[in-house]
């Protein structure tokens, strides 16, 4: 029921995104992108509880160690993003 109701999703996004839609016009594209690619990554792990060995018991522990990877995978970049800028203006 889940990947049917994600699949729904999916497909009327797109459709929402092509018919431009009320909401994706007076909020803007990237917006409203940004926000439900936001909403498919936060429900996908939910989606993949049930098949993995800790099941939904295991989401809090999932979420944490995503979270600090994406803040250490940030935190990388932007690292990497100063040392380019520095070497390329000085």
């Amino acid at each position: 029921m889940a990947a049917f109701l994600f699949t729904m999703h999916l497909y009327f996004s797109a459709e929402g995104f092509i018919d431009a839609q009320p909401d994706v016009r007076r909020s803007g594209r990237i917006f409203s992108l940004a926000v439900i690619l936001l909403l498919l990554m936060l429900w996908i792990p939910v989606l993949a509880a049930p098949g993995t060995r800790g099941g939904f018991s295991a989401l809090p522990g999932f979420y944490r160690e995503w979270l600090a990877d994406g803040m250490a995978a940030a935190l990388g970049l932007t690292a990497r993003v100063r040392s380019l800028l520095s070497h390329r203006f000085l």
